[in-house]
């Protein structure tokens, strides 16, 4: 699933645009990618991931108490041959097409490891403070949280998967449809309400 959902963000942006003010179908997948890794979380793995060359998926179980902060980075691995020309390196190969799986590397911290980055073109990060499963509760002792939770980090090379089909033309100059370029990460927590 996740190598097909790669495959349609090849489809041009007006497809996909039409295929979702239609039927929800760029919705649908993400929900889809979404819903892979709580199966595999379910099923008793502490870990999954996987990678295709426009997404990246990985799933994690955190007790609450353990929690010290992560930070996750979505890259691609570079050729040592193809580092000469690093200034001048693209996302595509000279034909046009995506050439490089992305990947992600989370870090139980809250700190960059940069020998873990060697070679690479960092895409996106992501912080997720240790803060994150401290519940704020005025003038009340309680016991360490004991909370499992399942994380989720879903990156996508570009936002080909969120076409805005509202009235967006107020938000574009000149009338023309804006679309995201840039790699976007969904995050998800199960089991985690944010509300304060």
């Amino acid at each position: 699933m996740v190598d097909i959902a790669s495959n349609i963000m090849l489809a041009d942006e007006r497809v996909l645009w039409m295929a979702q003010r239609e039927a929800k179908a760029c919705t649908r997948i993400v929900q889809c990618l979404q819903k892979i890794a709580m199966y595999r979380l379910a099923n008793g793995a502490q870990v999954y991931s996987t990678y295709s060359p426009n997404i990246a998926l990985e799933a994690y179980v955190i007790k609450a108490t353990g929690f010290t902060g992560m930070t996750c980075t979505v890259f691609q691995k570079v050729a040592t041959s193809d580092r000469t020309g690093l200034s001048d390196y693209g996302r595509r190969d000279p034909d046009g097409n995506l050439d490089k799986q992305l990947s992600f590397k989370c870090n139980v911290s809250n700190t960059l490891s940069s020998l873990a980055l060697k070679n690479t073109i960092v895409e996106a990060s992501i912080q997720l403070p240790a803060s994150l499963f401290i519940q704020k509760q005025k003038r009340e002792i309680r016991p360490a949280d004991e909370s499992v939770y399942k994380l989720q980090l879903i990156a996508f090379r570009n936002g080909k998967l969120f076409p805005a089909t509202g009235n967006s033309t107020n938000l574009a100059d000149d009338g023309k449809r804006r679309t995201v370029v840039t790699p976007v990460i969904l995050t998800k927590i199960d089991g985690l309400n944010l509300a304060s």
